[in-house]
């Protein structure tokens, strides 16, 4: 039996200067999916670029968008 896959799930805005720390600081992960609420800083290039499927979604408020964020991940 192998072993079980697992998400990084984030939610962004504008977190240009933390993003990329936060996504190297789980290399175990198998999936990177990053949903952000309109970004106007490098947020998403610097995601996309450390290997995060990016999403845009306008904010829903905290609660919605982490749910949100969770049912988009595969694992």
């Amino acid at each position: 039996m192998g072993r079980e896959q697992l998400s990084l799930v984030v939610i962004t805005l504008n977190e240009e200067q933390r993003i990329q720390q936060c996504i190297e600081s789980v290399p175990f992960a198998d999936e990177v999916v990053v949903v952000d609420s309109g970004s106007t800083d490098r947020t998403i290039e610097i995601a996309e670029q450390a290997g995060a499927r990016v999403i845009h979604q306008h904010w829903l408020g905290y609660g919605r968008q982490k749910q949100y964020a969770v049912e988009q991940a595969n694992n």
